[in-house]
């Protein structure tokens, strides 16, 4: 397996299997004949197992004020990441290694967590099951305390290999469909109902009849859309009012989406998420006003990019999160953020994978590095550690600005958190409404 070491700012460049020692941060992606790669023309790796301070976190998850600054001198604490790197959605989930590299860099820049600094093993599966099964499988054998900030679009086919290991799966895409309703040590560090937001958006604005084309190329979009759709009409009270109108599959490599779009408009449609990539929502939506037909465009999460600022068809665009709005600085939790990317890597600012995506592997790392900085784990913490460590987070946790309030119970499964962040297109530009803090719809 091919693995990448971080380098000292832009994207990782593609190396042979590197000895574990060779580094602090180690990184694993592909980079393709269509995907821009850089190096820092050393051939170096950076080693961040040298610290300065931590910034401590209040049991809210609001930063205290910063200790003196001092060595990390403890163990390194190892934790791993299963991304989609490459693949169909490289677009979309290719900034992973990225952000991972600017927030290892960041917090070992800051003391680490404790003292410890952090060691981030990220595999890329790809998008390929059986390359998912390999990266779970080698990450166990790295005997890593925890796994987080996946983006994986083949979390289902490993998900059983890291339960049986009892490695805790903290955040990152929290899409895990019926699996974070049963399984107590999987960890969601946003919303866990990221489609019921869209229909709240969609009510927000007065607009209760919403379409749903999805992605034909992975599962996770019909079941995305399927569950919705159960959640629905098992409790209407969800979504006050809302109904789906329209849901059918769209494949991106289609021609057009003409019979598409007129079946969303004789279905009544007036607001419409398409289920799939931010370029292929671009020719929906585009086809769609081609025929007369302009509903309302909500987006959610990564879906969204910034090419939807230059299109006029997208002005009023509503994009929930389940994290903090990625471009946001209305926020401390959102300008550290953007802060460490602009120190550690300002290439990514100005990429398509600057998304939520990213903004979402940045608040499962926070969760993670609060829950080890308040369970003071010592040297050498295992899986169990954090599992504990985890479970030990106050009910309503938060990192402010960060995450919605979260609550984990040892031994039960997730409820539901449907509290979200929202983001909006403006005239061109992207804007927060209101303090950018979490909204909850009523009854949350």
């Amino acid at each position: 397996m091919n693995r990448i070491l971080s380098r000292p700012a832009g994207p990782s460049a593609l190396r042979q299997r590197i000895p574990r020692k060779a580094a602090v941060l180690t990184l694993a992606v592909a980079c393709t004949a269509l995907a821009a790669c850089s190096s820092n023309g050393s051939g170096s790796a950076t080693n961040s197992s040298t610290a300065t301070s931590t910034p401590a976190t209040s049991a809210s998850g609001a930063a205290a004020t910063s200790p003196a600054a001092s060595t990390a001198t403890g163990s390194t604490y190892v934790i791993g990441n299963i991304s989609s790197i490459t693949g169909p959605y490289a677009a979309s989930i290719g900034g992973t290694p990225q952000v991972i590299d600017a927030w290892t860099k960041y917090t070992n820049a800051h003391g680490g967590i404790n003292g410890h600094p952090v060691k981030v093993i990220v595999l890329d599966d790809g998008s390929v099951p059986s390359k998912g099964i390999a990266d779970a499988q080698e990450l166990i054998s790295d005997h890593v305390m925890a796994i987080v900030g996946m983006v994986s679009n083949t979390f289902t086919s490993w998900e059983k290999l890291v339960d049986t290991a009892k490695i805790p799966v903290i955040g990152g895409q929290t899409q895990f469909g019926a699996l974070q309703y049963t399984d107590p040590d999987l960890f969601p560090t946003g919303t866990t109902t990221p489609a019921l937001s869209v229909l709240d958006s969609a009510i927000s604005v007065g607009k209760k009849s919403v379409a749903l084309p999805y992605c034909s190329e992975v599962p996770i979009c019909a079941a995305q859309v399927s569950s919705l759709a159960s959640q629905i009409k098992s409790d209407p009270a969800l979504a006050p009012g809302a109904s789906i109108s329209y849901q059918g599959a769209v494949s991106a490599s289609a021609p057009n989406y003409t019979a598409e779009c007129l079946a969303m408009q004789q279905a009544g449609a007036n607001a419409m998420y398409v289920v799939d990539g931010a370029a292929t929502t671009v020719r929906v939506v585009n086809d769609c006003a081609t025929q007369g037909f302009k509903p309302t465009v909500i987006g959610s999460g990564a879906s969204a990019d910034n090419t939807w600022l230059s299109d006029a068809n997208f002005q009023d665009a509503l994009v929930p999160q389940e994290n903090f709005p990625w471009f946001s600085t209305a926020t401390a939790g959102a300008r550290e953020f953007n802060d460490a990317l602009q120190t550690y890597d300002p290439g990514i600012l100005t990429q398509p994978t600057y998304n939520a995506n990213v903004a979402q592997v940045w608040a499962s790392l926070e969760v993670y590095a609060a829950a080890m900085t308040r369970a003071n784990a010592g040297d050498n913490p295992t899986a169990a550690d954090a599992l504990n460590a985890m479970y030990a987070l106050p009910a309503g946790f938060s990192i402010a600005g960060v995450t919605p309030p979260l609550t984990y119970t040892k031994g039960k499964a997730n409820p539901d958190d449907r509290c979200y962040f929202q983001a909006e297109i403006q005239n061109g530009k992207w804007t927060v409404p209101g303090s950018g803090a979490a909204i909850c719809p009523s009854g949350s």
